[in-house]
């Protein structure tokens, strides 16, 4: 190999090196890249180092949109479970949630990574530890603890909820609510209490709870028991009523996409499988290529959306 070809090579091994250093810097300042690469880390084994960038990222002095730090936060729990690392992961959505008291995002990620964790575990010179088992603590588990919890983090998340939740959101931030009333909450009967959010719960063996009565409540003289649906979340006298409430905002998203799609429908006459397609993207949360002959109505259907759904639209041509 004479010394031309030689200099070429080392020009192109450096320019090569040069240019993953640009990715790599890039990436690390992009929060989108930070996130893509800690679920490239995880997807490839590397639990710990995948932890490690959503830890750094969820630092309040970093800056990222709401949507994408609980996508930090999710990420982040998922690597720690790999490592069975779960006191690590319980400590990290108390500390997002105490970090973040007001994006209502982060607060209904924390409950729902909350509700999924194990709820077992020891207590270790005064501290408890969630599913570790030493051998030397004194076993607990925290089924009622977790319950009062998440509601709290999902009570102040509904505080905020109306900032800038779409439908998707709603509907999303709903299910996760209704999803923490019912748990740890095993028949009808135990829904008729209603759940204290401003007392702290002692571990699960300390509650002293009654079992729940099997089949359907019914009162003294036997008749059966309802629950109403209450004006608001405030004013439920049990948790019975507050599922009720919940379900009536999920119908409620329901009825409006239903009106949403006939709306939209009257103007696209004959394109009903188009417009379901589309309002399913948008309640995935997802992305949609429209693809047509110039003059059938691609941008007055996206148009007409943006105004139907209440969201910003805008066009951009090239």
């Amino acid at each position: 190999m004479d010394m031309k070809r030689i200099i070429w090579l080392a020009m192109g091994l450096g320019l090569g090196m040069m240019t993953d250093t640009m990715n790599a810097q890039d990436r690390a300042n992009n929060p989108r890249g930070r996130y893509e690469h800690a679920v490239e880390l995880r997807q490839a084994g590397n639990y710990r180092e995948g932890a490690d960038v959503c830890l750094e990222a969820l630092k309040p002095e970093v800056e990222m949109n709401s949507s994408l730090r609980a996508e930090m936060l999710q990420e982040l729990v998922n690597s720690l479970q790999r490592l069975n690392a779960w006191q690590e992961a319980d400590e990290a959505v108390h500390k997002a949630a105490e970090t973040y008291p007001a994006d209502w995002r982060v607060l209904t990620e924390a409950a729902s990574r909350l509700m999924s964790m194990p709820k077992h575990g020891q207590v270790i010179d005064g501290e408890f530890r969630r599913a570790e088992n030493r051998g030397r603590g004194l076993w607990k588990t925290v089924q009622e603890k977790d319950h009062v919890q998440a509601l709290r983090w999902l009570e102040a998340a509904r505080i905020h909820l109306d900032r800038d939740a779409d439908a998707n959101d709603r509907g999303r931030f709903w299910e996760v609510m209704k999803q923490a009333l019912m748990t740890n909450r095993g028949s009808a009967w135990a829904l008729f209490e209603k759940t204290d959010l401003d007392g702290e719960p002692g571990f699960d063996d300390e509650e002293g709870y009654d079992e729940g009565g099997s089949g359907y409540p019914i009162d003294a003289d036997g008749n059966p028991r309802y629950f109403g649906v209450a004006e608001s979340f405030e004013s439920a006298a049990n948790d019975g009523e507050r599922v009720r409430l919940v379900i009536a905002q999920i119908e409620a998203l329901g009825d409006k996409l239903a009106a949403a799609r006939a709306s939209v429908s009257r103007r696209f006459i004959g394109q009903d499988r188009v417009v379901d397609l589309v309002l399913s993207t948008l309640l995935c949360g997802g992305h949609g290529l429209l693809i047509g002959l110039p003059g059938l109505g691609k941008t007055r259907l996206v148009e007409t959306l943006s105004t139907v759904m209440g969201l910003d639209g805008a066009r951009v041509q090239f």
